[in-house]
């Protein structure tokens, strides 16, 4: 299972200010015995957006599975930042922390920052999950950034030559069950 990424930084309306990556999800497997009348839970957290043109990402929500008095928890990437400087590069938005409960328990990757410049320059790319990619990064033009294509994964930020976009949003998470007689 892995919790949701978290969305791209967006770009504000000056040329070069470009977004952040949003960070993904931490991942989790848990093996276990369970009898046939043995109730669980699941919730896949949301992906992470909500952050306008201009603005922050939005965190991704964390993935929770219960079997009997077990809880494992995948956690939420956090968003990425928004680009404020034409030279200053902004951090990606960290990766979940290491997940909790389960027999294998990984923490998200970082989203990446972007490289920043009035003439050239591109936004972060998002985090990669374990389930997949993050974001590809946006290179120089008014353009907002891209969802990634795995589960789990994080948004890349806005590229901005002039107009404010929105970091592309994270990737929802995810809970895969195997069952085996």
């Amino acid at each position: 299972m892995v919790g949701a990424g978290g969305q791209g930084g967006g770009s504000a309306a000056t040329t070069g200010e470009h977004g952040s990556g949003g960070g993904s999800g931490s991942y989790a497997e848990w093996t276990g015995t369970v009898s046939p009348s043995t109730a669980y839970y699941y919730t896949a957290g949301a992906a992470g957006s909500g952050g306008a043109a201009g603005a922050n990402g939005g965190a991704g929500a964390n993935t929770i599975f219960t079997v009997g008095a077990t809880i494992i928890t995948a956690y939420g990437g956090s968003g990425g930042i928004v680009g404020n400087s034409a030279t200053v590069p902004r951090l990606g938005g960290a990766g979940g922390i290491i997940a909790t409960n389960g027999t294998l328990n990984l923490t998200g990757h970082p989203g990446f920052a972007g490289v920043m410049s009035a003439t050239v320059g591109h936004s972060g790319m998002g985090g990669a999950s374990m389930l997949g990619p993050g974001g590809q990064e946006v290179l120089f033009g008014n353009t907002a950034g891209n969802q990634p294509s795995g589960y789990g994964g994080g948004g890349s930020g806005g590229a901005s030559t002039g107009t404010a976009e929105a970091g592309g949003s994270g990737a929802q998470g995810c809970v895969i069950i195997d069952e085996y007689s």
